[in-house]
């Protein structure tokens, strides 16, 4: 490895014509990572491949990406559509030339790929402009496509940003665009070419890095890309002055007028333009120049003549000012594209700011941030009452935090990119809606104030989105998934992190959107809140959120990670469940305390279902602990399921309850036998008399010495033991002196409304076992209950009248086992 190539003398030039790269196997892999491209390698390893200075980068890391899996190199002659960087050149020729046809599979849409060339100032003096010179190819044509290799220069990126979040100046004059547009996607053989010159202005210090790099954007659904390359490429740097491509303010005044400008000349895309210290420039139209940017001191504007109007770079220093005398809505930047509902981010101009920043809305009127923003620079939107709105974007580039402020009603999300880093402090309904197309990864959401989040989006998809944090800090969120998407599900994902103390109400649909209820089967699934991915690594991370987090309205709470500090409530119709086949089974879901009340269900373990038919199950352990304010504790209501499945006795193959506080058994518990697997396979249980399962057990205490009835309370019913037993037997004798007195009714007292570990009982034990396993070896299953464990033993059956061998009597089957097993044993 080298860090780049050393440019030592000034004016000599620096050529590449790519004649090394790689000529064959054409269209197909050149090898599975690590194997493939490797970065800037004078003499890579035995099956890579690489040119000394040349970095490449596509954002999707695939298995055929080269050394950091982001690499993906090809060697072709235009005639594949497959995505990847290409050694571009007639089959068998060693004139090659280096290129990408970019593709969904490596590049969302509307982000980018890139080429980059890094270079070291080694001549020890400063260099005032360069030249390059290179040959454009186009190898492929897309459908009406119309592809630029966009171009800029950097002399602060780095190995570890170039890609990413490093400021880059543009030079359109460098850039390539495809000389052949088709109808059709076609090869342009022999390649088409453009020779391509420039020579502009620059400080490049000694000792530092200067990048090269060439941009292509992902294109939207429906079309196809060209394959576009850089060939014989030449490049020289000069202590002498180039032209310039900064043209500065000479006066306060109009964006669109020759007279601000120092060139005399209207703005144009050539040149990038700056307002100095003391002057206002006032955009009036239409930016024409590449950049509009404001100095330490000086002033951009938009006015009612500039209200939604296009900016291709809009650049706010540190020190510099971004203002707006728009009476009623305001958009920075093109507002037919942020408002046209279909059109990608990438179309839209660029804010960079570097400075803070502040908008404030007219009575009911929308702020809309039609630019895709970066820069470490807050933004402060400070909504003014009902219909007061911030509609944003693009923020997956901006460092900064944007705040929702005043009384405003929503943040509207409007396109297919994150938000960054947005907080929510508005005294208004305080709404954050995924609206349009926006349904994307990234972002961390924070409430400050009591609001929502809900969606309005017109993508076709599965879920409103997957944002990395919500941050809950005292507030209470609202999760409104009652809306359907135009796909089959309602789902809300967080990828990464739950954070704060507050309070997130999950609010489903108001009837069953399953359609089981009425015999059909549309394919839809329950109302998803899911924490985590799924391709959540094997571990379990624990999230900081400490508030309660409660689901209703045939909502499931499907959680991947832990939450040691929060209170689960499932209501009504509602379903927590845990794991996936992407966690080990060794691995124990943690949570504070949970309480399942009438309707809700308790599903121990992970169940993946299509229209309410089940497709798989696999084990996963609950361990409820007492930390952050929680007990640890575990409340089954009346009316409640907790379902746990069985497919073996040994650990890990069973579902398994553990509680740091008192458990609350009410309701029904259902046993699931030998489920199959959702992915792999499950084990098999094989029965055997004697078997035992701990499934729930608790540390919380040992029954209280008044609990004359063993109901783990002690209450109005261990009275009438004691008055029934006094002077009688020892039934009611608390402190075993072997005689019931009235020493042992101050000991009622005292003990009057304490429970133990474990109180209360289940109303109904329910087998799912289809294979009726458990009636062949002529065993069955029976509850019994300690101080401090609910154990599931195997018994011998008792007997029972023939039961039908079609499926159609299956749940009648199940429903007389588990009456007929419904005996319980307390044991203290």
């Amino acid at each position: 490895m080298q860090a780049g190539i050393s440019y030592s003398i000034a004016e000599s030039p620096y050529t590449e014509n790519f004649n090394t790269l790689p000529l064959s196997p054409t269209n197909t892999s050149l090898g599975a990572t690590p194997s493939g491209w490797t970065d800037d390698n004078a003499a890579p390893g035995g099956g890579n491949f690489s040119i000394p200075g040349f970095h490449l980068w596509h954002p999707t890391s695939t298995g055929e990406g080269g050394a950091n899996g982001r690499q993906r190199l090809r060697a072709g002659s235009g005639n594949s559509s497959t995505g990847a960087f290409y050694s571009y050149g007639v089959n068998s020729s060693s004139e090659r030339a280096l290129g990408m046809l970019n593709s969904a599979a490596l590049t969302p849409d509307g982000d980018n790929a890139f080429i980059g060339l890094q270079l070291v100032n080694d001549t020890g003096v400063t260099l005032n402009s360069f030249t390059l010179t290179y040959n454009g190819k186009q190898f492929r044509s897309g459908d009406n496509s119309a592809e630029t290799l966009a171009f800029g220069y950097s002399t602060t990126a780095t190995d570890a940003d170039w890609f990413n979040s490093a400021s880059f100046t543009n030079v359109p004059a460098l850039a390539f665009s495809a000389p052949v547009v088709t109808v059709a996607a076609a090869t342009t053989s022999p390649a088409s070419v453009v020779p391509i010159t420039a020579t502009t202005g620059f400080s490049w210090a000694p000792g530092a890095e200067l990048w090269l790099r060439w941009s292509d954007t992902q294109l939207g659904a429906g079309k196809a890309d060209d394959g576009l390359a850089i060939d014989d490429l030449q490049f020289s740097a000069s202590t002498a002055a180039g032209p310039s491509l900064f043209v500065n303010s000479v006066m306060t005044g109009s964006a669109s007028a020759p007279a601000t400008w120092s060139n005399g000349q209207a703005p144009d895309a050539l040149h990038s333009y700056r307002v100095v210290s003391g002057h206002t420039v006032t955009v009036d139209a239409p930016f024409a120049g590449s950049e509009l940017r404001t100095l330490s001191g000086g002033t951009v504007n938009v006015n009612a003549s500039g209200n939604g109007q296009a900016i291709p770079t809009l650049v706010i220093e540190a020190g510099g000012n971004l203002t707006e005398t728009v009476s009623g809505a305001f958009t920075l930047g093109d507002a037919t594209l942020l408002n046209d509902g279909s059109s990608p981010a990438s179309l839209q101009g660029q804010l960079q700011t570097e400075q803070d920043l502040a908008f404030n809305a007219d009575a009911g009127a929308d702020v809309g941030l039609g630019l895709r923003i970066s820069g470490a620079g807050n933004i402060d939107v400070n909504g003014n009452g009902a219909g007061s709105d911030l509609i944003l974007s693009d923020a997956s580039d901006h460092l900064g935090v944007i705040r929702f402020n005043g009384a405003g009603d929503q943040v509207r999300l409007v396109k297919d990119k994150a938000f960054g880093r947005v907080e929510m402090n508005s005294t208004g309904e305080n709404a954050f809606i995924y609206a349009q197309i926006a349904q994307v990864q990234g972002g961390v959401l924070t409430f400050n104030e009591n609001g929502k989040i809900d969606h309005a989006s017109t993508v076709s998809g599965s879920r409103i989105a997957q944002p990395s944090v919500v941050n809950v800090t005292d507030s209470t969120v609202t999760v409104d998934l009652s809306k359907a998407f135009d796909t089959d599900e309602r789902r809300f994902l967080i990828e990464n992190t739950l954070q704060g103390s507050g309070a997130i109400n999950v609010v489903g649909a108001a009837v069953d959107p399953t359609n089981l209820g009425s015999g059909g089967t549309n394919g839809i699934t329950l109302n998803e809140f899911e924490l985590g991915t799924q391709t959540e690594p094997p571990t379990l991370a624990n999230n900081s959120f400490s508030g309660v987090l409660t689901a209703g309205n045939y909502v499931n709470l499907e959680l991947r990670k832990n939450l040691r500090g929060a209170k689960l409530v499932v209501n009504d119709h509602a379903v927590l469940d845990m794991g996936h086949p992407v966690v080990e089974s060794t691995k124990v879901y943690e949570y504070g305390d949970v309480e399942v009340n009438d309707g809700g269900t308790l599903e121990v373990g992970f169940e993946a279902s299509i229209a309410g038919g089940e497709i798989g199950r696999h084990v996963a352990k609950l361990a409820l602990v007492a930390t952050d304010g929680r007990t640890g504790g575990l409340t089954l209501g009346n009316g409640s399921t907790t379902v746990m499945q069985i497919n073996g006795a040994s650990a890990n193959q069973f579902d398994a309850i553990t509680a740091a506080g008192s458990v609350a058994l009410d309701g029904t518990l259902k046993i699931v036998v030998n489920p199959n697997a959702f992915t792999g396979t499950n084990s098999t249980y094989s029965p055997t008399l004697g078997d035992v399962f701990p499934l729930i057990t608790s540390s919380g205490g040992s029954f209280p010495p008044a609990d004359f009835n063993d109901s783990g309370a002690v209450d109005a019913a261990d009275l009438a033991v004691w008055k029934g037993a006094f002077g009688a037997s020892v039934a009611g004798d608390a402190n075993n002196d072997g005689v019931t007195d009235g020493a042992d009714f101050l000991i009622w007292q005292r003990d009057l409304g304490t429970s133990s570990g474990i109180a209360g009982s289940f109303d109904a034990l329910v087998v799912e076992d289809p294979t009726n396993l458990m009636a062949s070896f002529g065993l069955a299953f029976e509850l019994q209950t300690t101080a401090s464990a609910v154990n599931l033993v195997v018994v011998t059956a008792p007997g029972l009248a023939a039961v039908p061998e079609p499926s159609a009597a299956l749940l009648a089957a199940c429903g007389l086992v588990g009456a007929a097993i419904r005996r319980r044993r307390r044991e203290s």
